[in-house]
C-alpha cells in the first residue's frame, strides 16, 4: 500500500512538473536538433514525451499510450505521437513503472516528462 502510494505521489509529480514547464518542454524539442518536430492535427493530439536530464542516460525508457508504444527515450532525448481524441492511459517502463490517465483533445499539444 504505501510503495503504492509513493508511486502514486511521485507519477503525480513528475507529470505535474512536466505540465508546469511547457515553455521549458517547447524549448527542448525545438532546439534538440536531431529530429523533426510533429504538429498536432484536427482528429489527433500531439503527445510529447522527453527526458531533459542525462541522469539514467544508459537506461531506455519505454513509453505507452495504452497498449501501443509510442516511443523510447534516452537521457537527454524525446520523442513523440499523435494520440485519437479521447481518454488514455500514457505510462512508461524502464526500472520502474508509472502510468497516468489523461483525456487528450484534438489538435492540442501534450508534453509529459519522464
Amino acid at each position: 500500500m504505501r510503495r503504492t502510494l509513493t508511486m502514486l505521489i511521485l507519477t503525480t509529480l513528475t507529470m505535474l512538473s512536466a505540465a508546469g514547464t511547457v515553455e521549458a518542454a517547447e524549448h527542448f524539442t525545438k532546439y534538440k536538433g536531431d529530429k523533426r518536430l510533429g504538429t498536432a492535427t484536427e482528429d489527433a493530439a500531439l503527445v510529447y514525451v522527453f527526458r531533459p536530464s542525462m541522469m539514467g542516460g544508459a537506461i531506455k525508457t519505454w513509453t505507452f499510450v495504452d497498449d501501443e508504444l509510442l516511443g523510447v527515450t534516452r537521457g537527454k532525448g524525446y520523442t513523440f505521437g499523435h494520440v485519437p481524441a479521447g481518454t488514455h492511459v500514457v505510462w512508461s517502463k524502464a526500472e520502474n513503472t508509472s502510468a497516468m490517465e489523461v483525456t487528450l483533445e484534438a489538435g492540442e499539444t501534450y508534453y509529459f516528462q519522464n
